[in-house]
């Protein structure tokens, strides 16, 4: 058996956009098992590298891989470098913990100021 680190191969179990978080798909069969979005407030497994349609290959970045990762922003107020991010819609990382019902998932390294910007993190 081989263990991965860093980027592990997937299927995209629905379209899957670059630098979002994914979750493993409920119900998946495949080999490798199939990715979707995680929703706002869902644990993770990884971000997307790269954007693919469904049904295709997908590397996948590992949330417990070392280092810092680029991912999706969902701004509701400008994001400065040190605030706590939670899981937003559609894989997206915001500034939003719906009244302290989210889970902290990452530290911004960078700034965005409007949604759909690209920010470095450090994954909790």
């Amino acid at each position: 058996m081989s263990w991965n680190e860093g980027a592990k191969a997937f299927i995209a179990g629905a379209d899957i956009e670059a630098r979002r978080r994914v979750k493993l798909k409920s119900g998946t069969t495949t080999t490798p098992p199939e990715v979707v979005h995680a929703g706002a407030g869902e644990d993770f497994i990884g971000v997307s590298e790269y954007a693919v349609k469904s049904g295709q290959s997908l590397a996948v970045r590992l949330a417990n891989s070392p280092g810092t990762q680029e991912v999706e922003a969902t701004v509701t107020t400008a994001i400065a470098v040190g605030t706590t991010l939670y899981g937003a819609a559609n894989g997206t990382l915001g500034d939003d913990d719906n009244g302290g019902a989210y889970t902290a998932q990452a530290t911004a390294l960078s700034a965005a100021a409007a949604t759909g910007q690209h920010i470095e993190v450090l994954l909790s």
